[in-house]
């Protein structure tokens, strides 16, 4: 319930600064990390390639490249969602970069995906994943995690 009076109040907030001229009106209130801590990385992304699927996303996979400094600016833009969520609506590559890192006070396995999603799985437990997603298209990510929403 305390997120979602965050996020009101952030649509609030955004809809005056717009009605006042002080932001452009296509901010989204989800864009904004009102209440979303910062992740913290224990070191440097490594490629993580699924070569099971790889011949089918070689090409988009060669051109990708990840690294830490991205993942936390993008981190701020992503949107949680539960695992259905993620799972309806991300697209897989073969192509990932994983670490450890820290978010919220827990340390976790983090993983980002080519197809604008990442997740944190804890290293202390076997449940407990959280997911978050691009819902718009950003730079470092080869699409958008916005497929099939309607669905």
């Amino acid at each position: 319930m305390n997120r979602l009076w965050s996020r009101a109040v952030a649509s609030l907030w955004i809809m005056v600064l717009a009605l006042s001229g002080c932001v452009d009106s296509s901010v989204s209130a989800h864009s904004a990390s009102v209440d979303k801590p910062d992740i913290a990385l224990a070191g440097p992304l490594a490629l993580d390639v699924d070569t099971s699927v790889l011949a089918r996303d070689s090409k988009a996979c060669a051109d990708w490249s990840y690294d830490a400094n991205r993942l936390i600016t993008d981190f701020r833009k992503l949107r949680e969602v539960d695992s259905t969520d993620w799972g309806r609506r991300c697209y897989t590559y073969a192509c990932s970069y994983t670490g450890e890192g820290t978010y919220d006070g827990t340390i976790y396995q983090v993983r980002a995906n080519a197809g604008g999603w990442v997740t944190l799985s804890p290293l202390d437990k076997p449940s407990g994943s959280r997911y978050f997603v691009a819902e718009e298209k950003l730079p470092s990510f080869i699409e958008a995690c916005n497929c099939c929403e309607d669905q």
